[in-house]
């Protein structure tokens, strides 16, 4: 029996069809799916995972900025602290050239904004340490530095707010906190000092996370 073979030519129409069908079920899929995934975030389990990525963020932050002050990045002639974390990734020489520096990675150094959380939080650059009498002032860059880490939305995506500072500690607080400011003496003033993973682990067992579901 002979075979005959003919070539076909697909037209443009049956390809946008065929494209259009598949966004199609691609859309239904994530929106079937989206609303799923988002609700075990909201879980007291989702929680407590995203403050132990962010604890171990912070924890990366802060190696990261002990490495920074080792080298002038920037080329200004200082030894210090990165004065914007998003440095610790990218810096800025005096003629305003780009300074690769990769300490940490793209994703956390852009972290700076609900709409860029990471794992439910997202991170501010802290500008001021409080003093003994309540007072403020601006950071000394050449000795410290801090970060504030919030979650996006409290009580859906993280409920604990931490500090990484130049003291080498992370604290933390069930409260929700937004200063840019470093506490005067955190572990007195209703923070607590976390050192490992395991220490906060202990610490969210006496949080109430139920309450904020």
């Amino acid at each position: 029996m002979n075979r005959q073979t003919s070539g076909k030519t697909i037209s443009p129409i049956a390809i946008i069809s065929t494209l259009a069908v598949t966004a199609g079920l691609v859309w239904a899929i994530v929106q079937l799916l989206g609303p799923a995934a988002r609700q075990r975030e909201f879980t007291a389990a989702g929680m407590k995972r995203h403050e132990i990525i962010t604890f171990e963020n912070l924890r990366a932050i802060a190696a990261a900025q002990s490495a920074y002050r080792k080298k002038d990045w920037d080329r200004d002639g200082e030894e210090e602290f990165a004065m914007f974390y998003v440095h610790l990734y990218s810096s800025v020489a005096p003629d305003s050239e780009p300074v690769p520096v990769n300490l940490i990675p793209k994703r956390l150094a852009f972290a700076m904004g609900i709409s860029r959380m990471l794992d439910g939080y997202y991170y501010k650059d802290m500008r001021q340490q409080e003093t003994a009498s309540g007072a403020r002032e601006l950071l000394d860059y050449t000795r410290q530095w801090g970060v504030l880490a919030m979650p996006a939305s409290k009580g859906r995506t993280g409920v604990l707010s931490f500090i990484a500072c130049h003291d080498g500690a992370i604290y933390v607080t069930p409260r929700m906190y937004t200063e840019l400011a470093i506490p005067f003496d955190p572990a007195r003033n209703g923070w607590a000092r976390i050192d490992s993973q395991a220490e906060l682990e202990r610490f969210q067992l006496h949080v109430d996370y139920s309450s904020e579901l």
